[in-house]
């Protein structure tokens, strides 16, 4: 029985911005740590705005080394981290983008080919439901190996790409009972794949942030924005921090000038761009907002928020009050509160928010209980018992190609 296993990424596996990145990588060192031989094959898009040049270097600052070298005069980043080997095709764009480079699309199929050959694997991990990706599924069923898709997201809507894979995994209950529902397709949830000594700092007693992460639409932003400018003007004492991703400082400032007000103004309001260690994020943050607007499949940030004792205060789509379950705040978003939205909502919309922030800042004997009670829930995400899961599975559709 071949124990090589491929992914195939249409974006950069070292994307910090991207939840679907962190856990797709976290999931192929999970594997090599149980002795399987892991490749990954992506590219150096990235969710933020952040060139091909400068994701080589964040990666560089990540401890990644990877050496570059010429295929049909286009660069390809290989190397080994965390016992795991990389091809990462050097491309221009975001990931939902690069494909539209004949060229590059072209190259990328030529190498996965050449690695599929030369690499032999039993079973190769994507996701994706792009045009090409379909090509990389006929690509990967000719080879013989099994296809496993890492499904992150709720946005499906082609039954035959699921049943065209041998197995299909998502984060949560929630996600797998959706998709059965949707498209009448079997998936597993097998949990959120997290690599707590990546995520938890066990040093910090510096935590006095109000931490939201990524303030995109669907994240939240038109929420964000008010609940920013009534916790500004209510309590400038208690200070929230942005973390950029898809969405940015600019995004939320922009959001409340829609609203007829300032944000710059409040000096309680600090933005910080993508990070790469979330230890340093956790280690400042008192509680964590994910005031979602979309079905969420899972919910890495509130998941590694109770994993460092924090609070996480979400909304009520999709997945989220799974994964809090009793260790979080679930917080009821109204259903006028929709992606079509283009100005800030009303304030009476953030005002459960703002009250429970105020209480977890202000009473102490309710922020322990609330902190005790995120750690305790955070067991769930035991790195060990995900992994497992995830190898009883892989053995189950593990092939040996031709």
């Amino acid at each position: 029985m071949s124990r090589h296993v491929l992914f195939v990424l249409t974006h950069s596996p070292f994307d910090c911005a991207s939840g679907a990145a962190i856990s797709t990588r976290t999931v192929a060192e999970m594997l090599a740590g149980q002795g399987y031989e892991v490749m990954v094959l992506g590219v150096t898009a990235v969710e933020g705005a952040a060139g091909a040049e400068d994701h080589v270097s964040e990666m560089t600052q990540m401890g990644v080394g990877l050496a570059a070298r010429k295929i049909d005069g286009v660069t390809v980043y290989e190397g080994r981290h965390r016992g795991v080997d990389y091809a990462l095709l050097k491309t221009g764009g975001c990931p939902t983008d690069w494909m539209h480079d004949t060229r590059a699309a072209d190259t990328f199929e030529q190498i996965l080919v050449g690695i599929l050959s030369a690499y032999q694997p039993g079973a190769v991990m994507t996701y994706g439901g792009s045009e090409r990706g379909w090509n990389w599924i006929n690509i990967i069923k000719g080879s013989g190996a099994a296809i496993i898709l890492l499904i992150h997201n709720m946005a499906y809507n082609d039954a035959s790409y699921f049943e065209a894979a041998d197995l299909v995994v998502v984060p949560s209950q929630y996600a797998a009972n959706e998709y059965n529902g949707k498209l009448n397709a079997e998936c597993v949830g097998l949990g959120l794949p997290i690599d707590r000594a990546s995520v938890v700092n066990e040093a910090s007693d510096e935590r006095v942030f109000v931490t939201m992460v990524n303030p995109s639409v669907e994240k939240g932003l038109w929420v964000v924005a008010q609940l920013a400018e009534v916790l500004g003007e209510r309590r400038p004492d208690i200070p929230v921090l942005i973390i950029e991703g898809r969405g940015t400082g600019g995004m939320l400032l922009e959001a409340g000038r829609m609203g007829g007000f300032d944000l710059g103004r409040h000096e309680s309001l600090m933005f910080s761009g993508p990070v790469s260690d979330m230890r340093e994020v956790y280690g400042v943050s008192r509680m964590v907002l994910m005031p979602s607007v979309i079905a969420e499949s899972g919910g890495r940030v509130a998941a590694e928020a109770m994993m460092n004792g924090l609070p996480a205060l979400v909304s009520d789509r999709g997945a989220l009050p799974e994964i809090v379950g009793q260790g979080g705040f679930v917080l009821p978003m109204p259903e006028q509160v929709t992606l079509k939205m283009d100005r800030p909502v009303e304030c009476e919309v953030v005002t459960a928010w703002v009250n429970l922030i105020e209480k977890l800042t202000d009473d102490e004997v309710f922020y322990t209980d609330a902190s005790r009670r995120a750690a305790e829930e955070a067991v769930k995400f035991d790195p060990a018992e995900v992994c497992e899961r995830f190898v009883e599975r892989l053995e189950q559709v593990l092939t040996i190609p031709g």
